[in-house]
């Protein structure tokens, strides 16, 4: 709806290099997550292989994608089932985090382009008129305005209200799957302590927890841009060149000035605010546990 609502040129190419940049981030997300669970899938296959290249006179220990427990089979005898059922699970897994993460980053750049254009039209619409049927600066501004509304409300065109749509799609989800990573952070840091001296399990366990940070910065790092980039407006409504607009425009300028000390914020449940600080606190936390718990080692 914005690409069909947007005429001016400078301002289609700014959602363009903002429509560039999504791409680009959930192409390398994307590519990122089918190395990372390829690796880690494929990784209980060296045992496998390596019985094949170099076989002792034992079998090496076999390990799990997973590891769970299925009734219906006997884990060790039908292996082969169990470990096709595991990849397709991951797989599966995979691809959904891909589509929900890529959608929810490439929502988020749209949004920051909009942003970026309330910008550039902060930075044109300080024009002297004495005319006020000619007031071009008070027209430029009313329409700045409910461009900046529409985004603060995410209301795109019509009725489509797109803080519903994000809020209902990601905001619960959102705040389960940081307290599950927290939780498994935790768990993981434990466990590598405890699997020095495996080095497959180890290499497992540590894949899983540069999974789980990667994962938390990949969900923070829109949320951050987003605040930073509303922050901003601020000073660019502050700054420019207010003092030479009729005594009208200027009103609504303040009105802008007023709002835009509110910046925006994406949360999960209304709890975690998606930001660098949150992440960097979450990180730190669970380094201090496994400094405390290695400690007593």
């Amino acid at each position: 709806m914005n690409w069909q609502a947007i005429k001016d040129e400078n301002e289609v190419n700014i959602l363009s290099q903002y429509s560039e940049s999504g791409w680009f981030l959930t192409i390398s997300y994307i590519m990122y997550i089918v190395i990372a669970a390829s690796a880690y899938s494929l990784l209980p296959m060296v045992p496998v292989l390596l019985d094949m290249i170099d076989p002792l006179n034992e079998t090496r220990p076999r390990f799990y994608i997973f590891g769970g427990e299925y009734f219906i089979v006997d884990n060790v005898e039908d292996y082969g089932k169990v470990y096709a059922f595991e990849l397709v699970s991951a797989a599966v897994t995979a691809w959904l985090i891909c589509a929900v993460d890529s959608m929810y980053a490439a929502s988020i750049e749209h949004c920051l382009g909009l942003l970026a254009i309330v910008k550039l039209r902060l930075q044109m619409c300080t024009q002297p008129s004495c005319d006020s049927r000619k007031d071009v600066s008070y027209r430029l501004i009313v329409q700045l305005i409910r461009l900046h509304k529409d985004i603060i409300k995410f209301s795109i065109g019509v009725d489509l209200l797109f803080t519903d749509i994000l809020e209902s799609s990601y905001s619960s989800s959102f705040l389960i799957l940081v307290g599950i990573n927290v939780l498994f952070l935790s768990f993981e840091c434990i466990i590598v302590l405890t699997r020095f001296g495996q080095l497959m399990e180890l290499m497992r366990y540590s894949m899983i927890m540069v999974g789980i940070v990667v994962h938390l910065f990949y969900l923070s790092w829109p949320g951050q841009k987003l605040t930073d980039l509303s922050i901003g407006l601020f000073q660019d409504a502050y700054l420019n060149e207010w003092y030479t607009c009729s005594t009208r425009a200027q009103k609504l300028l303040g009105l802008m000035i007023l709002r835009c000390s509110k910046p925006c914020q994406l949360t999960a449940g209304g709890i975690y605010v998606m930001n660098f600080s949150n992440f960097a606190k979450i990180v730190k936390t669970s380094m201090s546990y496994m400094t405390v718990l290695a400690s007593f080692r």
